[in-house]
């Protein structure tokens, strides 16, 4: 599951990462790509709410969103490693696990940046994602570390349901390996 912040080249760079990991590990495997567009909850964050909870919000949507892609699935998985950026505190990981049922898996959750690093070399994805710009238009120059969750839900009710929901609306699947991939 991919939210999209970055256009049709952030989309084409994940689709070579995943392509490439599909090949050399799951091949076997029949298995699905989603892409939500996520720009056009951009505009709804970064007018209707504060700031400093940008990044909080963010992650909560994403993983409301990935719940209901995912509803009949285990759980979702993260590249979140705890204290890499300021909404992957203890705290702020607490709030946006509020936002989902399924349970969150965080595989890197104990690693440093450097060992993540190295695992992306071992697996051999660390030269695509060094060619990847980062998308997120949804960071503050002062984010929270500590979010509140009630103070982080008033600021979600400010924003427009309907914009989410037709956003996930419009997610597109295909399957990896297939030509059109």
């Amino acid at each position: 599951l991919f939210f999209n912040l970055g256009g049709v080249a952030h989309e084409r760079g994940v689709k070579q990462v995943t392509y490439k990991l599909w090949n050399d590990f799951g091949a076997g495997y029949k298995s699905r790509f989603f892409v939500v567009n996520f720009e056009t909850m951009v505009p709804e964050i970064l007018q209707k709410t504060e700031k400093k909870y940008w990044g909080v919000i963010l992650k909560r949507l994403m993983m409301r969103a990935g719940n209901m892609v995912a509803q009949k699935h285990l759980g979702l998985i993260t590249g979140e490693s705890l204290a890499q950026v300021s909404s992957q505190t203890l705290e702020n990981l607490a709030v946006i696990n509020d936002s989902s049922v399924l349970p969150i898996y965080r595989p890197l959750f104990g690693l440093e940046k450097r060992e993540i690093i190295q695992r992306a070399e071992d697996i051999g994805v660390a030269r695509y994602a060094e060619a990847m710009p980062e998308y997120c238009a949804v960071i503050s120059d002062r984010p929270t570390t500590c979010a509140k969750l009630e103070i982080v839900k008033e600021e979600e009710e400010k924003m427009d349901e309907d914009t989410f929901l037709q956003t996930l609306e419009a997610c597109q699947c295909s399957k990896v390996g297939d030509e059109d991939f």
